[in-house]
This record gives structure tokens, sequence and C-alpha cells, in this order.
């Protein structure tokens, strides 16, 4: 393992077979571009087609991928692009054990970021949120969790890990910051071009912008301070 320092930020680099969890978004985007910034093994990158957000995140992954890719002159014959359809995206749709044993991936990338302050975005009833508990509970959580660990992130009611020859390792770099910390590494790294590209909505009727009150825009704004 090597680990990358960017001011008071690190990012951890595991060895094996790496893959990245890539939605398009904000997070997974930046995730991405210190990843192929520092690697010149294979990568795999996964997209889910996801219902809630009219099954865009492939094709926003792919944009945010040839960006970077441009960006890092990362060898695109080193990226090996997967993709399937859920219509309800959960941790059990998302990592599909048959799948992933058959790539052979060592360990799991996700862009997972730290909720927001409680109270800093008022407007929202975070208990339908889709995040790690919604709001910050002031828990620093391990980056990385080996293979006889269960994330404390994990929906038990998916009934992925009780399986143990499926269990794999994941690292989830960014599950200590939240966007603020976010939009300042992309500001530190002078890549804010890229952040313009991604997209973080659950809007099923606008599908290339953002629908500006939907959770992701709400944290998106209060993150960024802007939306696109």
């Amino acid at each position: 393992m090597k680990t990358i320092q960017y001011n008071n930020f690190t990012f951890d680099i595991h060895d094996g077979n790496l893959c990245a969890f890539i939605s398009g978004g904000a997070d997974s985007a930046l995730m991405l571009y210190m990843l192929m910034s520092n690697i010149n093994q294979p990568l795999h990158i996964f997209s889910v087609a996801n219902g809630k957000s009219n099954y865009r995140e492939p094709i926003n992954a792919l944009k945010i991928i040839n960006k970077v890719m441009d960006m890092t002159n990362f060898d695109c014959n080193n990226l090996r692009f997967h993709t399937h359809w859920t219509l309800h995206k959960t941790t059990n749709t998302t990592v599909l054990p048959e799948y992933m044993n058959n790539i052979n991936v060592d360990v799991l990338y996700f862009g997972l970021t730290r909720p927001p302050p409680i109270g800093s975005i008022i407007d929202y009833d975070t208990k339908d949120v889709a995040a790690i508990g919604g709001v910050d509970h002031e828990q620093t959580l391990d980056t990385f969790i080996n293979n006889t660990k269960v994330p404390p992130w994990y929906n038990f009611d998916d009934k992925l890990f009780p399986d143990p020859g499926y269990v794999k390792s994941f690292c989830t770099p960014f599950v200590n910051i939240n966007k603020q910390q976010v939009a300042m590494l992309y500001r530190e790294l002078g890549i804010e071009e890229l952040y313009k590209m991604t997209r973080s909505c659950e809007s099923t009727i606008i599908n290339d912008r953002h629908c500006g009150s939907c959770w992701w825009c709400k944290e998106r704004i209060w993150g960024f301070g802007y939306l696109d």
C-alpha cells in the first residue's frame, strides 16, 4: 500500500486488484481522479444504472472517466468498465456477489462522504436520505474495512455480508470528510472543471443538469456553493 498526501488529507492506494464505484457525482469523480493520478495497474470501474435516478449513472460515469483519462494520461488499456441495471440501488444490488467474484477484485473503492452537520440543511427531511445516517453524528469511521468485518454504513437488510464466500475489502477514503471538505480538495487540486461535469441528483425528469430540490442537490449547494 502507498499513501498519497494532499495537504491535510491522506489517500491510501491499496495493493491488489482495485475496483472504483463511480456514479458520476462529485465524490466518486474526485476519488477516480486521485486513483488514476497515482496508479498504473489495471483498474475496474463499476457504475450501476439506478432506476431512482433514471438509469443515468453509467452515462454520467463514462463522461467523467473520459475526462479524467484526459487529465491524468491514464492508459485506457488498463481500464475495465462494468455496469448493470437495478430498480432500487442498495448495497446488495450495487455489489453483485456473482459478478464481483468473477472479476477477481481485492479492494472496492466507494466515494461515500461524511454527511453535513445537523441543522445545516434545514429544509429537508433527513430521515429518508440515502446517506450514512442522514446527518453527521461526529463519529470517526475506518476508511478501510478488511474482509473479516462489516462496514458500519452497511444496510443489514441487504443480506450481503452474511455470505462468507463473498466478503470483499472496502475502502471509503472520504468517509470522514464532508462535501465542503471535498470542495476544498477540488480547489486545492485545481480541478473544478471536473466538478462542473459531475451530476449529483435524483431527478427522473432532468437528465443532464440538477433539479435543485432533492437531498443530493441541496448537499451539493451546501458543499460547493453552486450546483453546476
